[in-house]
């Protein structure tokens, strides 16, 4: 069935199988570094472990195996290479992105009305004028004493007692009080002080019309900012509006035509004042372009014109700084139009309305960065030119033999955990339909099918939850000087332990000190023995390495993990036995134990 092929190297432990060789090297323990190790040679192949490096098995699992009439080790090998199916996905997959990424893609400043209407503006701008109905405050201290609050007439006069009116409309405000002290002055010279404050401003009625979501008249202060008037009348219309030709218009005439991709971009708006029933029209959405990709800022673009040049999408978009390539999608002439060039030479292009661009990482970087974690005592970080082999970078790696497990050392590759993940993703899936669209003849089956399906649906929720590590095995890797290097490798070095773990299908799971005379079955009695449903015969051992072991009596070493698998009786349902294989390669390659049996 379907579900017997399912896990195998998904999750987690992958061992890289080069030269027909899985033989381990002879790591000794003496060294301070893993560059006094670097003479050591495999130990030659038996015929067993040849006919491992044979892989006999379908290369989509990348799964070898051997076995002895007692104990089993599985070698989960290599990545999982991308099948003709993998690549028409890849090819379908950016197809389906081209013909979606106009729909998908907000339109850049989609988000700058997204809070609503604003509240109105705190504070009076320094430029502001003065016009009739302001209020301003006034104080005089000094010979002598006057507060309080003056109205501009609509002469555009204040009325000061003993001074008579002072001409103000028309002033900035930031001249306000230079003015004011100049007439009081010629009354009272220099014996009295002046402060003056302007506390309001009179509201205007302003208009907003064309492709906003709520035209119509809206109120502010004269003072107030475009984005204010915009926001009272709803924002722009995402889907018709334009950021980027919005005209002003006082009198009939336009007195200011502004760009909002100025804003979005260095925070520059027109700095105006408005007046009783001037109009704001926003203008309908000019020609777009779609980017997306490896950029900071993927939106649909607004432009002014219906060609411009590349460097103005590469300034709005902010590519990554290691994207390289640029595909181009549109039509030109009325035929369909694709082309993939450099970066550099795209700056150059002509980008035309319509076209979708998608920015890709798209060159080999000539030093490749690896991490080591765990038991190192020295960088965590190292940079090694591409063609560096897993064994130049433990040349660098200094360890404390007495609490490093130098035989224990593993890699884990983001290349194989994302294959992992994509490969059990799209078998999980098959499985799900395969199990809940079986068909069923009598009343009976028909019970049993839904209680599989049930069972399925379980397990397949809790595998979805085991997160590949893309772990790579290498105590049975052959020569490490044959395994290059990927960027974003972690090499993990685990630290020494007595330790035994012991779970599953145990009465008590439990951690237990190692002991060399201890058989398997001490370490399940000191558990409290096996359960009922317990299968005896096949017992899970999994190595800090990674390696795994299988059999009733497999042998322990410290810091082993003995993992229990259940014994489920298949009488009932067909679909048990598929699933508690399953389990098995799950716990084989993760350690951890997916049972669906016990809810």
């Amino acid at each position: 069935m379907l579900v017997s092929k399912i896990i195998g190297t998904y999750f987690g432990v992958v061992a890289l199988v080069l030269g027909g060789s899985l033989t381990g090297p002879a790591i000794a323990q003496q060294p301070s570094s893993f560059g006094q190790r670097l003479d050591y040679q495999p130990n030659a192949p038996t015929g067993s472990q040849q006919q491992r490096g044979n892989r006999n098995v379908p290369s989509s699992y990348g799964v070898s195996q051997s076995s002895s009439p007692s104990n089993q080790v599985n070698s989960i090998g290599g990545e999982v290479p991308l099948g003709p199916d993998v690549k028409f996905q890849q090819e379908e997959r950016e197809r389906q992105l081209r013909e979606q990424v106009e729909q998908q893609l907000k339109p850049y400043g989609h988000n700058l009305f997204a809070a609503g209407r604003t509240a109105r503006t705190l504070g009076v701008n320094p430029d502001y004028v003065i016009t009739p109905g302001d209020q301003i405050a006034m104080q005089i201290w000094g010979a002598q004493q006057f507060s309080q609050v003056l109205t501009v007439d609509l002469q555009g006069n204040i009325f000061v007692p003993d001074v008579g009116p002072i001409p103000v409309s028309g002033v900035p405000y930031q001249q306000l009080n230079a003015r004011v002290n100049r007439y009081i002055s010629q009354t009272y010279t220099n014996t009295v002080k002046v402060y003056t404050n302007l506390l309001s401003t009179q509201p205007v009625g302003v208009y907003v019309s064309g492709y906003v979501l709520a035209p119509g008249r809206v109120a502010g202060d004269r003072s107030d900012s475009l984005l204010h008037f915009l926001s009272q009348a709803g924002g722009i219309d995402l889907d018709r509006g334009s950021f980027r030709n919005i005209r002003i218009l006082r009198g009939g005439q336009v007195v200011e035509n502004v760009d909002l991709y100025r804003f979005l971009r260095d925070g520059k708006i027109p700095v105006m004042q408005f007046r009783e029933n001037d109009t704001i029209v926003v203008e309908p959405r000019g020609p777009t372009v779609a980017v997306d990709g490896e950029v900071s800022n993927a939106y649909r673009y607004e432009l002014r014109s219906p060609s411009v040049p590349g460097s103005a999408l590469v300034e709005l978009a902010v590519p990554n700084p290691k994207a390289s390539h640029v595909s181009v999608s549109g039509v030109r002439d009325n035929v369909p139009y694709n082309v993939y060039v450099k970066l550099d030479a795209f700056k150059h292009m002509r980008v035309e309305t319509g076209d979708s661009l998608i920015f890709k990482i798209d060159r080999v970087e000539n030093i490749v960065f690896v991490s080591v974690d765990g038991n190192s005592e020295g960088p965590s970080s190292f940079a090694l030119p591409r063609r560096a082999s897993i064994l130049d970078v433990l040349a660098l790696v200094e360890v404390d033999p007495k609490l490093a497990d130098l035989d224990a050392v593993y890699l884990r590759r983001e290349s194989v955990a994302v294959r992992q993940t994509r490969a059990l993703e799209r078998d999980l899936n098959e499985l799900q339909r395969s199990v809940l669209t079986a068909t069923s003849s009598t009343p009976s089956e028909q019970q049993i099918r839904a209680q599989e399906a049930e069972l399925v649906s379980r397990f397949i929720e809790k595998a979805r939850t085991v997160t590949p590590d893309g772990r790579v095995v290498l105590a049975n890797a052959g020569s490490l000087k044959e395994i290059m290097i990927e960027a974003g490798d972690e090499i993990v070095i685990p630290q020494k332990t007595n330790l035994v773990l012991v779970s599953g299908e145990v009465l008590s799971p439990k951690t237990l000190v190692w002991r060399s005379n201890w058989r398997t079955s001490n370490y399940v009695e000191q558990a409290g023995g096996f359960r009922e449903w317990a299968d005896a015969d096949r017992l899970l051992v999994l190595r800090q390495s990674g390696e795994v072991v299988t059999g009733s009596e497999p042998p322990i070493r410290p810091g082993d993990h003995l993992i229990v698998l259940p014994k489920v009786d298949a009488k009932n349902f067909a679909i048990f036995k598929d699933i508690v294989e399953i389990m098995f390669r799950v716990a084989t390659s993760t350690g951890v134990l997916i049972n669906v049996f016990q809810k």
